[in-house]
């Protein structure tokens, strides 16, 4: 069995692009509905970004608020039930909570 390695292929020649416009930003002329980036962004847009920028800040500060909450209680639940009591004390903690007590 002879195993010869596949012909070498020629380099593929690039297309030539403009240099007055970037292949990936379409020109408004062409009816890019999308505006100029940067600073000409309207009002509502700004908004917009700043109030996912809030919601995303409020959704990770609820988590840090749940998870410290959660160590207080595995601390102060470890304190009071040390040893073998801390595994049946902690399930019996976690179904007081579930049902709402």
């Amino acid at each position: 069995m002879n195993f010869e390695p596949p012909p070498r292929q020629p380099p593929r020649q690039l297309k030539h692009t403009s240099t007055l416009q970037h292949p990936r930003r379409p020109s408004l002329e062409r009816g890019d509905k999308r505006g100029p980036p940067g600073p000409a962004r309207g009002v509502s847009e700004l908004l917009k970004s700043a109030g996912q920028v809030l919601a995303a800040m409020a959704l990770v500060a609820y988590v840090v608020l749940l998870l410290h909450k959660g160590w207080i209680d595995f601390s102060a639940l470890s304190a009071a039930h040390p040893g073998a009591e801390f595994w049946p004390a902690l399930g019996r903690h976690i179904l007081r909570v579930l049902g709402g007590g």
